[in-house]
């Protein structure tokens, strides 16, 4: 790992630091690892395929364009089976909507 022309021991949040591998290259084109993890085995977090989300809703969508002075459409609920974008750092990755308990504002999502 090397900070400009450092080389490092280890690294901390908040800087641009180069990492030396011999992953394929075309798994790096266009960002595609931005928001991953790296580390040796048995040494990174568990993965999980589903998750809990507790979550609110905006009453209108934003950045939409609508036909003159009207305001932006309205959101619906969450579905079964709807497919959403879920934003976890940088890291940016679709899931569908497995359940969800309405009276909480809860959902349950997969990959």
């Amino acid at each position: 790992m090397f900070a400009e022309n450092n080389d490092l021991q280890y690294a901390v949040p908040g800087g641009l630091i180069g990492v030396g591998t011999k992953i394929d290259p075309t798994l790096c084109i266009g960002d595609r690892l931005v928001g991953h993890v790296i580390g040796s085995e048995g040494s990174l977090p568990p993965i999980y395929i589903h998750i809990e989300i507790q979550y609110h809703l905006m009453r209108r969508l934003l950045g939409v364009r609508t036909e003159g002075k009207a305001k932006g459409a309205k959101v619906d609920n969450l579905s079964k089976n709807e497919v959403l974008l879920v934003n976890i750092g940088s890291l940016s990755a679709g899931g569908r909507v497995s359940a969800i308990k309405e009276n909480e504002k809860q959902a349950r999502c997969c990959q």
